[in-house]
């Protein structure tokens, strides 16, 4: 019973939230209808391309491959040595061979995307905050997973799910209710802190840092490791990444 009125909530906020905005970087929110004052429907853009935490695992599995086909030496695999794909190219076979090139070359962990892509979902990604927060609307679940794509080449993004967010009732306001998932916490949320709209662009780094090298830049073996991580530590430098 509980858990059907924090569901409900959520959509609720979702709603009230997506019924305000209208940007090209955000997913188009059509129409909301209550059934029976128990379950909310909403109609929103469909992005075919799936989610970015989709596309991103999808590089992985694909360089994976590849470094497995190097290792044992299988002539059917092209050598990626040599290739350079466009920095705007979105195609997994390019997101492997730009992966593939760095594992070659004996470098660790090497970048999963090539920067033109993750300079593209950030300059999108950042401009969908910017109008959502000038309406003073906090997402508070910024993470790959809510970042949809338009198409199957990944070179468009549109933030949604909005269910966590929070609407502030003035500009300088400041949430206090910890929400969102622990991997993007800001210091703040992990603190147990009231935060703001900064909160968001954290969240946003973290799944920028997620796509390039393929792994959190704060870890723990349990929530308060990870929370403590958040807090203390330093993340490892993009660049040791190759």
């Amino acid at each position: 019973h509980r858990s059907r009125l924090v569901e409900f909530k959520t959509a609720i906020n979702e709603v009230h939230a997506l019924e305000t905005v209208r940007h090209p970087f955000i997913v188009a929110f059509y129409h909301a209808w209550a059934e029976k004052d128990r379950y909310i429907h909403i109609a929103m853009e469909f992005c075919p391309g799936g989610d970015c935490e989709a596309f991103v695992t999808r590089a992985i599995a694909a360089q994976q491959k590849r470094f497995a086909a190097r290792n044992s030496g299988d002539s059917r695999s092209p050598s990626p040595v040599g290739r350079s794909p466009s920095p705007f190219s979105g195609s997994d076979a390019d997101v492997a061979s730009h992966a593939a090139a760095h594992a070659v070359r004996g470098e660790v962990q090497p970048h999963l995307l090539n920067d033109g892509m993750v300079k593209r979902w950030a300059v999108q990604m950042l401009l969908a905050l910017s109008c959502i927060h000038k309406l003073r609307i906090i997402h508070r679940d910024v993470k790959l997973q809510n970042m949809f794509l338009t198409d199957a080449s990944g070179l468009t993004a549109k933030m949604g799910d909005f269910g966590l967010s929070k609407i502030l009732s003035s500009q300088d306001d400041h949430a206090t209710t910890q929400a969102g998932t622990p991997y993007y916490f800001s210091p703040e949320i992990a603190s147990g802190v009231a935060h703001s709209r900064k909160t968001d662009v954290w969240s946003l780094g973290v799944a920028l840092y997620y796509a390039m090298a393929g792994r959190y830049p704060f870890q723990g073996t349990s929530l308060i490791a990870v929370l403590s991580a958040i807090r203390d530590r330093e993340p490892r430098h993009l660049s040791t990444f190759g």
